[in-house]
């Protein structure tokens, strides 16, 4: 990648997974942690779910049973002297824990300095996708990155007559995001290429139907690279 950093200068990360790469075609990727979510008990995180059920199944696959955990792992692909980052992370906020919000330092730990980044392409703007995007001060942590994401989502998620419903807190971390970049947002659609400089690789929306609590229905879709 033409984005390392001499890290002899930067503070070491805390331990998180390391930085794995591989290519595809021309691209080369890196995959970087944010660290891992605390999302709770099983039987609030799959609501509905026989707890004895719940309680096998992640026994079963060698997982904790008192307390999900979702490790944040977020590609970073360069190609033609580009580099895209798909998410951001949780950023600051510990909505899910004190283990997550490391994508500045997984960064770091794969050698890659955040001004050297592009784009950023935002599958949907829950807090855990878009949160690393600025600082508490609203200040952008990829200075030099255009933002990509669909306007309906971004409407809906920044909409401050959601205040005070069940998803009030996370409008809030979304519009703490969003909103002091909205001059960077470039708007996508569902079956429509983006970031076309960045060919023979363009990133499309493909629309599927997947229904989803929290979701709104373009956050069914998904990223994918075309040739």
């Amino acid at each position: 990648m033409q984005m390392l950093v001499d890290q002899s200068s930067l503070r070491p990360p805390p331990k998180i997974a390391p930085p794995y790469n591989f290519n595809i075609g021309a691209a080369d990727i890196i995959v970087v942690s944010d660290g891992v979510l605390d999302i709770g008990p099983p039987a609030i995180a799959f609501g509905g779910s026989p707890v004895e059920e719940l309680d096998l199944r992640l026994k079963q696959n060698f997982l904790p049973t008192k307390s999900i955990t979702i490790p944040m792992n977020i590609p970073v692909i360069s190609i033609n002297g580009r580099n895209v980052i798909f998410e951001t992370g949780i950023g600051s906020s510990k909505i899910f824990g004190n283990s997550g919000g490391l994508l500045q330092n997984g960064l770091i730990a794969a050698g890659i300095h955040p001004g050297s980044i592009d784009a950023v392409v935002c599958s949907h703007p829950h807090p855990d996708h878009i949160g690393g995007l600025c600082d508490d001060k609203g200040n952008p942590r990829f200075p030099n990155a255009a933002i990509y994401l669909t306007k309906i989502d971004y409407e809906y998620w920044t909409n401050k007559l959601h205040f005070e419903s069940s998803i009030g807190f996370a409008v809030r971390i979304v519009r703490n995001n969003l909103l002091p970049l909205r001059n960077r947002i470039t708007f996508f659609k569902d079956n429509e290429e983006f970031c076309r400089e960045y060919r023979p690789f363009l990133r499309q929306a493909i629309p599927q139907d997947i229904a989803a609590f929290g979701f709104t229905q373009v956050m069914g879709s998904c990223i994918s690279l075309v040739t």
